[in-house]
């Protein structure tokens, strides 16, 4: 089996989900950035400034974990921003093949009389499996 296809396009936010509930949803999110913004922040000012000891704020570990949280909030704010814009979407783009080029095929078929047949094929090999089945009848013409 050899298919190569691609299929890309966009989904507009409000097609998937409820306005309403997409924007509640949204500024839930936002006020938990902005609680964790306000920790984050009564941490930094709970520590020794100008000290490099380990509960100081001049400690390159404290300095890189605030400067880490701090860019995990922007970001997560800016995400949430985006989402609440009404003219917001999501792209996609979908590389479609198969995972194996390859499988094995059994089937067979029987004749029950001169007018009905059943069919079965069972595929398997790799990550695909399939069965198709049939029940063909023939018109006396």
């Amino acid at each position: 089996m050899k298919l190569s296809s691609g299929t890309n396009g966009s989904l507009n936010l409000t097609d998937i989900f409820d306005a309403d509930e997409l924007e509640s949803k949204v500024n839930a999110g936002l006020e938990r950035v902005e609680d964790n913004q306000q920790k984050l922040d009564e941490w930094w000012d709970g520590l020794r400034p100008g000290s490099s000891l380990p509960g100081g704020q001049e400690n390159p570990i404290n300095k890189a974990k605030y400067a880490l949280a701090n860019k995990g909030l922007e970001s997560a704010a800016n995400v949430l921003v985006a989402v609440g814009d009404p003219d917001a979407s999501v792209q996609y783009s979908l590389d479609k093949k198969p995972k194996n080029m390859w499988n094995f095929i059994v089937g067979s078929q029987f004749q029950l009389n001169k007018s009905w047949m059943i069919r079965g094929e069972v595929g398997f090999l790799g990550a695909r499996t399939q069965v198709i089945t049939g029940l063909q009848y023939r018109f006396g013409l």
